[in-house]
């Protein structure tokens, strides 16, 4: 689920979360904060997701931790990057970055991990922080959301 304003990703109510939740056929809403961040370098926006306090799955988008380590549940400062964006970059394991943004507390992140996959779109722009980081360098307000990606019951249907 997500709410568009201007064509970016809008704010979604935290109501609007319970309530995609009781729908039927879904298994769980989660909210997720995520954004774009333009980067004057590239030219282009990078994706900011805040990864939720569990390991990483790789394996759901065919990929896999390349270099470094996963980052600990809500380890601060701390960002795994897509291997793509990390060569875009000129950035390693162990390198600090500081991404644009409009909150002057926003952190510098360490790489502590580069991750690979077949699927190009992944490793391209992603930058998985912790939660408190995503909502600081994207200016999101605690409680707010821009997107709450949900599962549904419904098992995948034949196609012929």
């Amino acid at each position: 689920m997500q709410h568009l304003v201007g064509g970016r990703p809008g704010l979604i109510d935290p109501n609007a979360v319970a309530f995609v939740a009781k729908m039927p056929g879904v298994r769980r809403a989660l909210p997720r904060v995520w954004g774009y961040v333009f980067l004057p370098s590239l030219r282009a926006n990078v994706t900011v997701v805040a990864r939720r306090d569990e390991p990483i799955d790789l394996g759901a988008v065919a990929g896999a931790l390349m270099s470094g380590r996963d980052a600990g549940p809500g380890e601060r400062g701390a960002a795994v990057i897509g291997k793509s964006l990390a060569d875009l970059l000129r950035v390693r394991r162990g390198d600090v970055m500081s991404l644009p943004s409009a909150d002057v507390d926003a952190p510098a992140l360490t790489v502590v991990g580069i991750f690979d996959s077949p699927v190009a779109l992944y490793t391209s722009d992603v930058l998985l922080v912790a939660s408190e980081d995503a909502r600081a360098i994207l200016g999101v307000p605690e409680g707010a959301r821009p997107t709450s990606p949900s599962t549904s019951r419904t098992p995948r249907r034949r196609r012929w």
